[in-house]
């Protein structure tokens, strides 16, 4: 990491420069932490994993998948938009849900929007 730009945590999510502040091991962690929130709350929670067509998603979805295996079921819809993933929430009974995304930002940013059902 170069410094260049630091990891951003807020409550729309977390968002950083691939290769610098957001790299696949840090999704990992991140992840992995979700994943023991939802687990503390839900046991064997469902969770969903949804991503935007940024370049960086595979690699950032790599390291998430390997966040969030030991926590119950991982169900991965592919690319979607964040509205369809807070919707399919409901329409799968699941306890949260990932998405890899960065929104607005140029596209050497990405990051993840974590989501809790009602």
């Amino acid at each position: 990491m170069t410094g260049r730009a630091p990891l951003i945590v807020s409550y729309s999510g977390i968002r950083g420069i691939v290769g610098e502040s957001l790299t696949p091991e840090v999704a990992a962690r991140y992840a992995r932490a979700f994943g023991r929130m939802i687990e503390a709350r839900h046991r064997a929670p469902t969770i969903l994993l949804g991503r935007d067509t940024r370049a960086s998603g595979p690699s950032l979805h790599a390291g998430v998948v390997r966040g969030l295996a030991p926590f119950g079921a991982l169900v991965d819809l592919g690319v979607v938009a964040t509205p369809t993933l807070q919707h399919a929430l409901g329409v799968f009974d699941a306890h949260a849900a990932l998405c890899i995304t960065a929104s607005h930002n140029p596209s050497e940013w990405n990051g993840m929007k974590l989501l809790l059902a009602p």
